[in-house]
């Protein structure tokens, strides 16, 4: 990405599988719609599985190193995704974060110092009764804690991760 002509770009992640904890495609390709609608670049990171359309995407790939996945959010405006390890790249910089799903209560937030202007991060969360998504012992997998399949990550509308964006400028 160094020397890439582009600026005023966001991070979209796209990883996850659909009906999992991942922004849905559907709700992802609202979102960049509207970014580039907007006259900002979108910057696709994560596996890119074939379900997200990125048509008009400035730059997307499956296989940035960490070293450059933080460069990358580091000098974004804005990263969105789900919460995960992009968060947590992303906690190392100072770009701001628009996280599905995320605890940003003091308690709750990540462990890791978030750049050098502090903490900032929106919630975009389901409206409905939900708790936070846990990680099975073993594998590793995320897992719905109440056994409903990501229902509540999959109701948060496109409209509640733009107006968290928005939120910051």
């Amino acid at each position: 990405m160094a020397g890439y002509p582009i600026t005023d770009y966001v991070v979209l992640e796209t990883t996850g599988q659909p009906g999992r904890h991942a922004i849905p495609p559907k709700t992802w390709l609202k979102i960049k719609k509207h970014l580039i609608a907007c006259g900002r670049d979108v910057v696709a990171v994560g596996d890119c599985p074939p379900w997200y359309d990125l048509a008009g995407c400035a730059l997307h790939t499956r296989t940035f190193d960490t070293a450059t996945t933080i460069n990358i959010i580091g000098r974004a405006e804005c990263l969105i995704a789900m919460d995960g390890d992009l968060v947590r790249l992303a906690a190392r910089t100072d770009c701001p974060m628009v996280i599905g799903c995320a605890p940003t209560s003091p308690p709750c937030q990540l462990p890791i110092r978030h750049g050098q202007a502090g903490w900032r991060c929106v919630a975009v969360s389901p409206k409905s009764d939900c708790r936070h998504c846990e990680r099975a012992p073993v594998t590793n997998e995320v897992i719905c804690p109440l056994g409903k399949n990501f229902e509540c990550v999959q109701s948060i509308p496109a409209g509640d991760y733009i107006v968290a964006y928005e939120s910051f400028f």
